[in-house]
């Protein structure tokens, strides 16, 4: 059971959640936070309809994966840019010293 103000209130935190964090990592301000709240949203996007070979004729998907799909590669290419710190050189957190 689904009331339609939950799902307007989940679709319009996902606009703005994808509109702050593609700002933020486009800018380079908040990098770190935005790349969190990428890798939790990416991960969300992941779970909800995984590259399952069971699954792939229940729910639709974009290619025959199995396991590993664009979503998973993006959200550890996140991962990755989170344990190398590169906004301390480049972006808008360079220039107001947010560690």
């Amino acid at each position: 059971m689904s009331s339609p103000f939950l799902v307007k209130g989940v679709d319009l935190l996902n606009i703005y959640g994808l509109t702050l964090i593609g700002v933020g990592l486009m800018a380079g301000l908040f990098t770190r936070v935005s790349l969190i709240g990428g890798m939790v949203l990416l991960a969300f996007y992941y779970l909800s309809h995984p590259p399952l070979p069971l699954l792939s004729y229940s729910m639709p998907s974009e290619g025959s994966y199995l396991i590993v799909n664009k979503t998973l590669i993006e959200l550890f290419s996140m991962a990755v840019l989170l344990v190398f710190p590169t906004w301390h050189r480049i972006g808008i957190d360079r220039l107001l010293k947010i560690s």
